[in-house]
């Protein structure tokens, strides 16, 4: 039996927490020495498929991780906040656009997104030295290759201008500059083609990269370069190609109930095609227990939905299974949100499905999966790029668009009407209401917000509440001061 992180149902081997050792380096100035050497462990194909593992393994499974503080980075959308005190305040600096370059938040993830980076180029660089089938090889090396431009992807959105290291660092590493975004996306779009062709359709095993999670990836990134900060407009064609490639493939399906994304038994099938695995046993539970829960059923409030966000939200299945908005008490008390203390709904549907009783004392985390593509986001990617490139929607994009519009309704169908004869930006406004709605608390308005200059819009109802008022500058993340103070050459973003 094959062991490894990504399967829902199987522990950690003891050898990869060694190995993750080696690479979880605080900085970017600490590499490995003395320990562990490239040489001594990469002998089997055992050894690379540990190697492979410990890419992943930075991201979920601790507080830093993206199974709960990747949402601080998004929260300057419109979709959700978090309350002041205690050490919500670090959540509210993005919320109120008034993060500072010691947020706790943006320090984490940089450390985190930089040693999965620096797994994968350790495990590129001595991969070769493995004795197995190559073309073997060069499928399990597709994975590595996804994991690096994702987490470029996630770090030049966040920060613009991020050095840009493809190959294990030698000595402290004080001397590294930052790269142009630009070429920081060309890296981005290599190492996802070299995924692309690497990668198979699927796997024995759920829950690894797949070619559509490839070709999904370049969809999203060309839609992103498409807008700001680069405006390659010319990418809004190559978004709905490779969007259109996705659909073609006939791997993926939408369920025809929303509710059914987020049933446990449902997950890596139908229209999930990548996403972190959540496991408690194994150590990497996704933390949508406590964190996502009101203070009624003894939660920590970490974050919640803005009350304008939900009174906007289209009524029918899909905002039911979104929102969580009647609270039960461990005395069994029902509270419904607006007579709460926060007087906010929060978030239900990364828990729907899972074995939880409310009253009860919930656990800190759970299995649920982390969203990174579902094929209701390539729909609407193609949607929005076929429409975008040729200045009317055709045939197709509709029926992205109104597939996803109709399957959010549940069951009562009554009133529902197909869009049709829209202008080009009445069609393009639709689809990026859709997905707000589709993909909510999934991590991608606060990028679509920013890609389309579109961030003063979503805020203008929380004006009051802003600690700055909102630029380009509050577009991306300041650097982390610690990484300046530790390697000078890193310099500041500007605003901040």
């Amino acid at each position: 039996m094959k062991i490894n992180f990504i399967h829902k149902n199987i522990l950690f081997p003891v050898l990869l927490f060694s190995f993750l050792g080696f690479f979880s380096c605080e900085n970017l100035d600490e590499v490995p020495r003395d320990r562990l050497t490239g040489e001594s462990f990469f002998k089997s194909e055992k050894d690379l498929d540990a190697a492979i593992t410990a890419c992943f393994k930075p991201i979920m499974g601790s507080w830093a991780g993206y199974d709960v503080r990747m949402y601080s980075m998004m929260s300057g959308d419109e979709q959700f906040t978090s309350r002041h005190g205690s050490n919500k305040e670090r959540v509210l600096e993005f919320d109120e656009f008034g993060v500072t370059p010691n947020n706790p938040e943006l320090i984490n993830l940089w450390k985190v997104n930089y040693q999965s980076i620096a797994a994968c180029n350790m495990t590129l660089a001595r991969a070769e030295q493995v004795d197995m089938n190559a073309d073997k090889r060069k499928k399990m090396l597709g994975q590595v290759y996804f994991m690096r431009a994702l987490m470029y992807y996630n770090l030049v959105r966040w920060f613009g201008d991020v050095p840009l290291i493809i190959a294990p660092v030698e000595g402290e590493g004080k001397d590294i500059l930052r790269t142009d975004k630009a070429k920081v996306y060309e890296q981005i779009i290599a190492d996802a083609k070299m995924a692309e062709e690497s990668l198979p359709v699927s796997w024995d095993e759920k829950g690894r990269p797949t070619q559509g999670a490839a070709k999904t990836l370049l969809a999203s990134v060309y839609l992103t370069t498409a807008g700001w900060p680069l405006n390659e407009t010319a990418n809004y064609q190559k978004a709905a190609d490779k969007a259109k490639e996705v659909i073609n493939m006939g791997v993926y399906t939408l369920f025809d109930r929303y509710e059914k994304i987020w049933l446990q038994k449902n997950e890596n099938i139908g229209e999930w095609i990548f996403s972190f695995q959540g496991n408690r046993n194994a150590g990497v539970g996704s933390k949508f227990g406590k964190p996502f829960l009101p203070p009624e059923e003894s939660g920590w409030v970490d974050y919640f939905a803005e009350p304008h966000f939900f009174n906007i939200f289209p009524e029918g299945e899909r905002k039911e299974i979104t929102f969580h908005t009647v609270f039960t008490t461990k005395s069994g008390d029902k509270i419904p949100w607006q007579e709460s203390l926060l007087k906010s709904p929060f978030i239900q549907k990364y828990r729907y499905g899972f074995d939880y009783t409310p009253g009860v004392n919930p656990p800190v985390d759970t299995d649920a999966n982390l969203p990174v593509f579902r094929y209701a986001e390539v729909l609407l990617i193609y949607a929005e790029a076929q429409n975008k490139a040729n200045g009317n929607p055709d045939d197709l994009a509709y029926k992205c668009l109104n597939d996803v519009r109709k399957r959010a309704l549940g069951e009562d169908l009554s009133g529902y009407q197909d869009l049709a004869g829209l202008s080009t930006a009445d069609f393009d406004k639709a689809v990026l209401a859709e997905r707000n709605w589709e993909l909510a608390f999934e991590a991608k308005r606060w990028y679509d917000l920013v890609r389309r200059e579109m961030v003063e819009e979503a805020n203008a109802h929380n004006t009051d509440r802003l600690r700055n008022s909102i630029s380009k500058d509050r577009y991306i993340f300041p650097i982390p001061q610690r990484e300046i103070d530790i390697n000078p050459n890193l310099t500041q973003n500007p605003g901040y």
